[in-house]
């Protein structure tokens, strides 16, 4: 069942009222962008909801007892004066600024346009799936939080890699210890960042991750596929060429073997890899 004031129910009793959807995003890097798909701005709840930006629609929504993921489609039509973060909306979609975004969908029923006192209802709320391009706009499908649900059992397996993520609270180690802030040097692509004077040689960064802070690319985050010759090579291309200068941060990259727990982090009484397992074939 919705919640509800009994100011709104009221009001949905008289079966006048006009309505509006308002969009919440979240996004992985905390900014909040907020939109509606009515004809003028809505304030809810002390927070601003656009209507100057890309026009917005959603599926239809629907509720059943059970434990299935629902999906909610968001279309929308953006044109290249919308921007977030800087970026059009096409160009920050490629750069992954939307994965993982929370997105939550409340409908205002209002007796006159932009009345909000009676609050509004959750008609959906979740975490961004996929992103595809269509003709003349973006659709955004998002799945409800039941999909945290579908989780492997057991949860930790017996394997010769470590279980733990790098830099979670089970690997215990801090990730600003192994992170080198420094700049881009010449010769920079969209897969290959020079960084002069990390102090590490080859590999040491590899399966790790740059940040931009700084420039076209500020705030946009990529894993590094290798790092040779100070040089990181990125798994995803970049959808802007860096410039000489910008300010990125490195983080080292494990590749969960018991090896590289000793002899690079030095974080071996956190190892929870299990090297020594016999294969099944000597196992009997």
């Amino acid at each position: 069942m919705k919640a509800a004031t009994q100011g709104l129910k009221d009001l949905l009793a008289t079966g006048q009222f006009v309505m509006a959807d308002l969009f919440t995003f979240t996004l992985i890097n905390a900014t909040v962008v907020r939109l509606t798909s009515g004809d003028a701005d809505i304030v809810s709840g002390g927070q601003t909801f656009s209507a100057v930006g890309p026009r917005i629609e959603r599926s239809r929504a629907h509720w059943k007892i059970g434990l299935d993921v629902d999906m909610q489609e968001i279309k929308m039509y953006p044109q290249s004066t919308d921007l977030i973060g800087g970026l059009t909306w096409p160009a920050a979609v490629c750069q992954g600024l939307l994965d993982g975004a929370i997105v939550q969908v409340e409908r205002a029923f209002m007796p006159t346009y932009g009345d909000t006192s009676n609050g509004t209802v959750i008609m959906f709320a979740g975490r961004m799936a996929t992103v595809d391009f269509a003709r003349n706009g973006i659709v955004l499908r998002v799945n409800s939080h039941l999909e945290l649900l579908n989780v492997t059992m057991p949860r930790n397996l017996y394997q010769p890699g470590c279980v733990h993520t790098l830099y979670d609270a089970g690997c215990t180690l801090v990730k600003a210890t192994f992170t080198f802030t420094g700049t881009v040097g010449a010769g920079a692509t969209k897969t290959s960042v020079p960084i002069a004077g990390t102090g590490h040689g080859d590999g040491y960064y590899d399966l790790g991750t740059l940040l931009f802070t700084s420039g076209v690319n500020n705030g946009v985050s990529r894993a590094v596929k290798q790092w040779l010759s100070n040089a990181a090579l990125l798994q995803q291309p970049l959808y802007a060429v860096p410039g000489n200068g910008d300010v990125v941060q490195i983080a080292a990259g494990c590749d969960k073997l018991q090896a590289t727990c000793t002899t690079k982090f030095n974080n071996l009484a956190n190892f929870r890899g299990f090297p020594y397992v016999p294969v099944p074939e000597t196992a009997v």
